[in-house]
């Protein structure tokens, strides 16, 4: 998981380094069984000022400089090999953080095809207009045109996030879990607003590996007209595109790209057991799917 904002940490507050004593700040709370002191910041009378995250200063600068032209970022992860990775093992090329000229000049970049999404909101560089998700092997089609709040926000990419989040009607996720194998030969289309205006751009997902994930509690179906119901496109979205946040010029880029581990992991038609299934929030209960392996059986996710 790759860390480069955490804006609930940028306020800060102006204090007197002359009388400064922060055991002033503390506010006891409560005492617990241990006979140890809860307690908590109290910052009431502070001026506050907000700090701009590191990452962007330092891109920032770099462009102003002129050792830079782009003010991006760009993340690869070979997100197949960490399934099988053990804690404290070194894994050898797992993934890639580059900044500034090197986001948009690597081999990840120049080898795909760039797909270049508009931000949702300009103040916040990771935000996403959704406008379809499609099924066409399914004859499945889902319009979000007016869906995603900037101000809120409910649709971005977020690579802290474990999985993906798709706001899918209870009725497409069931119709999922009960596709034939012609069927899920398919893709999972995401259009998304592009760059440019009027465009449109298009993310693939095949559907074998969004049931795939589905299985691995990787893929999480909201409600759409539920307040809780959100569009992330997590952490399993590197096993299919390199990503590139541009904050000078307000776009998410992804690219293609080819993981022989994927390959590998539909040829051998084994895709587990599917201990549960949550379609709109509903805990979804169906009987095995044998066209495809997979079993169904009732429990609740935790």
């Amino acid at each position: 998981i790759f860390g480069v904002a955490f804006s609930a940490l940028n306020s800060a507050f102006d204090v007197s380094a002359a009388s400064f004593q922060f055991s002033d700040m503390l506010t006891t709370l409560c005492t617990n069984e241990s006979d140890q002191k809860i307690v908590k910041c109290n910052v009431k009378g502070l001026s506050s000022t907000t700090l701009n995250p590191p990452l962007e200063q330092v891109l920032k600068q770099s462009v102003e400089s002129g050792e830079d032209h782009s003010d991006a970022f760009g993340l690869y992860c070979d997100y197949a090999a960490t399934m099988d990775a053990k804690e404290d093992q070194g894994v050898v090329g797992l993934g890639m953080f580059v900044g500034g000229d090197l986001a948009l000049e690597n081999d990840y970049y120049k080898k795909g095809t760039p797909l270049i999404a508009k931000l949702a909101s300009s103040g916040a560089w990771y935000t996403l207009n959704l406008q379809k998700i499609r099924m066409p092997t399914m004859n499945l089609s889902y319009d979000y045109k007016d869906y995603c709040d900037p101000s809120t926000p409910n649709c971005y990419t977020d690579s802290g996030t474990s999985g993906i989040w798709l706001p899918i009607d209870k009725s497409y996720c069931e119709s999922l879990l009960n596709a034939t194998t012609e069927e899920l030969e398919g893709d999972l289309l995401i259009d998304l607003e592009g760059d440019t205006d009027g465009e449109t751009i298009t993310l693939k997902f095949p559907l074998m590996w969004i049931l795939e994930q589905a299985v691995n509690g990787r893929i999480s179906f909201t409600d759409p007209e539920d307040d809780s119901g959100r569009f992330v496109l997590g952490f399993p979205t590197f096993q299919h595109y390199y990503i590139v946040y541009d904050m000078g010029k307000a776009t998410v880029t992804f690219v293609d790209i080819e993981q022989k581990e994927y390959e590998d992991t539909i040829s051998s038609g084994e895709l587990g057991a599917l201990e549960t299934r949550v379609c709109a929030g509903d805990t979804y209960t169906a009987g095995a799917i044998s066209n495809h392996g997979v079993t169904i059986i009732s429990s609740v996710l935790g």
